[in-house]
């Protein structure tokens, strides 16, 4: 998916992107850190490698419940600290 280029980016829904789990979606938001919104980003499938890079912005609640699968690969010092002391 590519944005069309007659939609100016002030004008999209970050929110929403930050849901869609697409290739271009995820590269647009890759682009644009500061519009993403973590919570929304935090149950995208999709946005695994954004996840990775910013483990400190997830919204753990909703990643843990999405993700089971994915937590081994993460660091487990940092996924404990963030669930039990927040």
């Amino acid at each position: 998916m590519k944005l069309l280029d007659w939609i100016p980016l002030e004008k999209l829904d970050w929110f929403r992107l930050s849901e869609n789990p697409s290739p271009g979606a995820i590269e647009l938001l890759e682009k644009n850190p500061k519009k993403i919104h973590w919570d929304c980003l935090s149950q995208n499938p999709g946005a695994i490698r954004i996840i990775e890079k910013n483990l400190d912005k997830i919204r753990w609640y909703s990643f843990v419940a999405l993700f089971p699968i994915v937590i081994p690969a993460l660091p487990i010092a940092y996924i404990y600290k963030e669930i039990n002391y927040k």
